[in-house]
């Protein structure tokens, strides 16, 4: 079986990835920031949904550990990471950008 970790799986391309991967037969570890019952897919076999803001170390550092001993319990014969995460900041109209 094969594992995929996906980065910003809560919407858009992430919860488009996580359904791709689930359909395909992966177990899939999906990370986001958001409360998993926003999530536009959280209640699936085979997806383990994880709330984390992958910002903030601390939550990062427990996070892993969680994620490090689901891979060393498993029998997965391949691991995949996908970085989808990313922030975009507050967006104006050109003619209101302020110079940088």
């Amino acid at each position: 079986m094969k594992l995929t970790i996906v980065t910003g799986a809560s919407k858009g391309l992430g919860a488009a990835l996580v359904k791709k991967l689930v359909f395909n037969r992966h177990d899939v570890i999906g990370l986001a920031s958001s409360a998993i019952e926003n999530w536009e897919i959280h209640d699936v076999e085979g997806f383990l949904p994880i709330q984390v803001d992958l910002s903030d170390s601390t939550q990062l550092e427990a996070v892993w550990e969680d994620v490090r001993n689901q891979i060393a319990t498993d029998s997965h014969t391949s691991f995949t990471l996908i970085l989808n995460a990313g922030i975009l900041e507050p967006m104006n109209l050109m003619g209101q950008v302020e110079d940088a």
